[in-house]
């Protein structure tokens, strides 16, 4: 039988906190690849700020962030493989995005 978790309202804090640390890194990579768009440790720390923020909000039950955050590392994974150029136009609509 599965155990289950209530979200205190301290849980709820924490992520919120934890999130914008996360989003201060994934902001700064982003204003990183605006100079370096070929700097790949720029777009997997943005990468890696982005999982942490989709698997935190999965576990406090933020469905609405979980979907965004999911499709915000699709798009990264695919700067990181290069099917998509990292392209001023891009960064821009994520900078101007709903996490920032």
């Amino acid at each position: 039988m599965a155990k289950k978790i209530t979200i205190t309202a301290r849980m709820k804090k924490k992520f919120q906190s934890e999130a914008n640390e996360h989003l201060d890194i994934f902001e700064k990579m982003l204003l990183v690849l605006e100079k370096e768009p070929k700097n790949l440790d720029a777009v997997d720390s943005a990468f890696r700020a982005i999982h942490c923020i989709k698997g935190n909000s999965d576990y406090i039950g933020k469905s609405d962030i979980n979907t965004l955050s999911h499709e915000l590392e699709d798009l990264l994974d695919e700067m990181h493989n290069q099917s998509i150029p990292v392209v001023k136009p891009v960064l821009t609509l994520l900078l101007k995005g709903p996490f920032v």
